[in-house]
């Protein structure tokens, strides 16, 4: 899915976490990027600004990662209040779910910003 964006995952590994109150839905790495996703069913703004503070934070968390690319990404299903323009303006990846499948919505010409 992120290949076509420019990151790509040859030998991938995920999981979930969930550290001193945080949650970390889903994590995949390839040694050298990583993509932290939040996963909503309705997304709004404020998931944004919340998703954004913990980005900044993953690398207290995932020390393992302090060398690697860190990216950001929100799947959901339905966005209230154009969250998923604010999302993006952030630099963020969009998945869409849509029934039994997802795919990347961001448009064209989107750069992923890179969290430290």
């Amino acid at each position: 899915m992120f290949k076509l964006r420019g990151v790509f995952f040859p030998n991938l590994s995920f999981f979930h976490a969930c550290i001193e109150r945080r949650e970390f839905d889903i994590i995949v790495a390839n040694g050298t990027e990583v993509v932290v996703v939040e996963v909503k069913t309705t997304l709004v703004p404020k998931d944004v600004s919340v998703f954004l503070k913990t980005l900044r934070d993953f690398r207290s968390y995932f020390p393992r990662y302090r060398s690697e690319t860190i990216y950001g990404a929100m799947a959901y299903l339905a966005s209230e209040n154009e969250a998923h323009f604010l999302a993006e303006e952030e630099g963020l990846f969009l998945i869409r779910a849509t029934g039994d499948s997802a795919s990347l919505i961001n448009r064209k010409d989107f750069k992923p910003k890179f969290f430290s």
